[in-house]
């Protein structure tokens, strides 16, 4: 079975294309429905964050799949 990375990779999500997808979209890459909300709820909270920072187009995403942790951070 692929990582969530790995199919990821495999669609080429990357940087902002990576907090446009949503849970349908994610759903539609082979991610489990859970996976694929806990994601679209991290890139919404992460949208709704307040911290005002200056915009350089990166996301950093870290995926421990053993406990299917999600943390990010955008810079």
């Amino acid at each position: 079975m692929e990582s969530h990375f790995e199919i990821l990779h495999k669609e080429e999500i990357t940087g902002l294309d990576f907090l446009e997808t949503t849970k349908e979209k994610f759903q539609s890459y082979g991610l489990k429905r859970g996976s694929a909300t806990r994601l679209a709820k991290f890139i919404a909270d992460l949208k709704k964050s307040n911290t005002p920072k200056s915009n350089t187009g990166t996301v950093y995403v870290f995926v421990d799949n053993s406990n299917l942790f999600i943390e990010g951070k955008y810079t």
